[in-house]
């Protein structure tokens, strides 16, 4: 594994879009479908980040056992996908200097060093920069492990109630600040 490592600044705004790669890149379909099935590729073209995005190939799907049963559920592959994505412009130099990282779900994802991957997956294709974030390829899909169906779902849940209360207290601090006080 040869790292590059990348001065970029975070969400430059010019250029292809997360999105865009995994598009221009053919061993991530799967990955750029369930995104599309879950919605979370609507979150990514918002413009909220910029985002760090472990992006499984297509190889990683092949392996994960169930993968029909997976795909097959939205909730599930909703929850598994969140562990896939991270707030914030990380570099392979910035994740180096790590030793974890939060996806959007919320749950710790422990960073290895001695050859750089997150949980047991390898970076295949480091630091691909894009204009709303970064994207590293991996070679595993980040599943939680030992862990049960109902668990995963409970964290899609409290992940998708946090962007909700987010949104809220946005749209709450908007309309406050638009409100005028009477002469």
């Amino acid at each position: 594994l040869r790292i590059r490592f990348v001065e970029a600044s975070p969400g430059a705004g010019k250029g292809p879009g997360i999105l865009d790669v995994l598009e221009q890149e053919n061993r991530y379909k799967i990955f750029r479908m369930a995104l599309q099935d879950t919605g979370l590729d609507e979150r990514l073209r918002a413009g909220e980040g910029p985002f760090t995005v472990f992006a499984p190939t297509d190889e990683a799907f092949s392996r994960v056992p169930d993968l029909a049963r997976l795909q097959g559920d939205r909730h599930l592959l909703h929850a598994v996908l969140l562990r896939h994505i991270v707030w914030g412009h990380l570099d392979s130099k910035t994740l180096w200097g790590r030793d974890q990282v939060a996806p959007l779900n919320g749950r710790q994802l422990q960073l290895r060093r001695e050859h750089l991957a997150v949980e047991n997956a390898n970076l295949v294709q480091p630091d691909v920069v894009t204009s709303s974030g970064l994207v590293h390829g991996i070679d595993l899909v980040l599943m939680a492990e030992n862990r049960s169906v109902l668990r995963e779902l409970c964290d899609a849940i409290e992940a998708q109630a946090r962007a909700l209360v987010r949104s809220v207290a946005k749209r709450a601090v908007s309309a406050a600040t638009a409100v005028q006080e009477p002469l």
